[in-house]
């Protein structure tokens, strides 16, 4: 079966620890779109957030953002799917969240808002260089944040950042358990993050394949969170990293290398 679609989570997958695309991952994604594959970007980011090689990846035609919150036709800049919490969804997990040892981020419209008091203490929750550096372009400060964007309208994602990434395991363990009914992840060292139950990677991943009417088993998938694992379950190709949790692991077809040895481009390669 011919290649049609490859879909690629940014951070550990497609970007190096700098955040940067290698040469040779440039190459690889230059072959494939040379074949005639369209490559889809599919990140917990805001569009706007995503490194700018990336958005200005040659023929970039869709996207999945915020962990398949949203679909987006970049071409056209219109939303083709969204998936956010209801208004009782999002206050109910705001309430859980306020009581955690951690900073609460919230995008809302393809914005990243904050409260001042978790703004100001961003240095405190950086487990990865250039963490604090990155919070800061993604979030703005919001003074009465829970008020303001509960009566804005719909929430995309909230997310908290804990101290360490032990804490970061056991809350998101205990998240896990006490709301099945959110698509609850990780995608970075110290962060859990939480959409509305249809808001997955995975999700987002078969709606676009029936959108553009292709079938799964023409599309590969490559991914290194939890987040990414519903992706890498529904693409007829799943490809783990090599420095991917273990439930991505355990739903890929193929483990290729880390992020830091060009694992997607040997991957997409070894496939084209």
């Amino acid at each position: 079966m011919k290649l049609k679609l490859i879909a690629f989570d940014l951070d550990g997958t497609l970007l190096k620890d700098d955040k940067t695309i290698s040469p040779k991952t440039r190459e690889a994604l230059a072959l494939a779109q040379e074949a005639g594959v369209l490559l889809v970007p599919v990140t917990g980011r805001l569009f706007d957030t995503m490194p700018q090689e990336v958005r200005e990846l040659p023929g970039l035609s869709y996207a999945i953002t915020i962990n398949g919150a949203e679909v987006c036709d970049v071409a056209a800049k219109r939303v083709l799917r969204e998936a956010v919490f209801t208004r009782s969804e999002a206050e109910r997990m705001m309430d859980y969240m306020a009581g955690l040892p951690a900073i609460l981020g919230c995008y809302q419209g393809g914005n990243g808002w904050m409260s001042p008091e978790d703004f100001a203490r961003i240095d405190e929750f950086g487990t990865m260089p250039r963490q604090p550096k990155l919070l800061r372009m993604i979030y703005r400060p919001m003074e009465h944040m829970r008020e303001r964007l509960l009566s804005a309208g719909s929430i995309q994602k909230l997310q908290v950042y804990f101290h360490t990434i032990a804490e970061k395991d056991l809350y998101l363990a205990e998240m896990l358990k006490a709301f099945p009914d959110y698509a609850v992840s990780t995608s970075i060292p110290n962060n859990v993050e939480v959409n509305a139950r249809e808001a997955t990677k995975g999700a987002a991943l078969l709606f676009l394949c029936e959108y553009l009417g292709t079938r799964r088993s023409e599309c590969m998938a490559l991914g290194d969170g939890t987040n990414d694992t519903s992706m890498i379950a529904a693409a007829g190709i799943g490809v783990a990293m090599g420095n991917a949790a273990p439930e991505v692991k355990a739903a890929a077809n193929v483990i290729t290398k880390t992020n830091e040895e060009d694992g997607l481009a040997e991957a997409i390669l070894s496939f084209l």
